[in-house]
């Protein structure tokens, strides 16, 4: 008749000498394999710590305004910023400059954009305003007026006064809140290091090192019909998602 299985009689007949050698090392290797398969699992799930405000910081340090609000701007662009030269594009001060160097490293990026100054990215009005036309607005409209309506509360001592407390709109108007206010307020914030990371990653294809050349293929590559990078493009670029969702970056 058929032997019924049981594990004593599985490990008689079958895992002798060699073949129980075997069996051991395959059950080792399926043991790595889960280790790491679940491993990197986890990595992955733990994600960048950095919010959707690192990035808007990240790219209003990098780029210029022009006829199209702000943008990082291929130097051969129809739509150069304001007419300018290519010298005066202030992403390429990262290669040009009493510094100048011909490539830079990560660190290199970091200090670049830490050291730039802040301003709050504007894009063309596509419905954030109504009936005002093509003007230009900020960007990422709902984290400007989070962070408008903050600015507000702590100046009249409301809600917001708390950095990283919830907004929520205060029993009195408060001052009026311009762009530049809402500016100089983010302008001392530090730049999360992952941001920047997933921005220098992204702007370089992956390698360690970005020159100009890099920096120049990447514009075109993310606008490859005029050359300018506006804050939709740019943001949809950057592979890793912030921990306060994509969702604030819309306008």
């Amino acid at each position: 008749g058929v032997q019924p299985f049981s594990p004593t009689y599985f490990q008689a007949e079958y895992l002798d000498g060699d073949k129980r050698t075997t069996a051991m090392f395959l059950l080792w290797c399926l043991c790595c394999w889960f280790f790491v398969h679940f491993a990197s699992s986890l990595l992955l799930r733990s994600g960048p710590a950095f919010h959707a405000m690192d990035i808007v910081q990240v790219f209003g340090r990098l780029s210029d305004r022009g006829t199209l609000g702000h943008t990082l701007t291929h130097p051969n662009s129809a739509f150069q910023t304001g007419g300018a030269s290519a010298k005066d594009i202030r992403w390429r001060g990262l290669f040009e400059g009493e510094e100048a160097k011909k490539s830079v490293g990560l660190s290199e990026f970091k200090s670049f954009v830490k050291k730039s100054e802040f301003k709050w990215p504007l894009t063309s009005n596509s419905g954030q305003i109504p009936g005002r036309g093509v003007i230009q607005v900020p960007a990422a409209s709902r984290l400007f007026v989070k962070e408008a309506v903050r600015l507000q509360e702590k100046r009249a001592g409301g809600a917001g006064a708390a950095e990283g407390e919830a907004s929520r709109p205060s029993k009195g108007k408060g001052e009026p809140v311009a762009v530049e206010d809402v500016e100089k307020n983010a302008a001392g914030w530090e730049v999360a290091d992952d941001a920047l990371e997933a921005v220098f990653y992204a702007l370089s294809a992956g390698k360690d090192v970005l020159d100009l050349g890099r920096f120049e293929t990447t514009i075109l590559t993310w606008a490859p019909y005029d050359g300018v990078v506006d804050w939709n493009s740019f943001y949809y670029n950057v592979p890793m998602a912030p921990e306060d969702g994509i969702e604030l970056y819309a306008d």
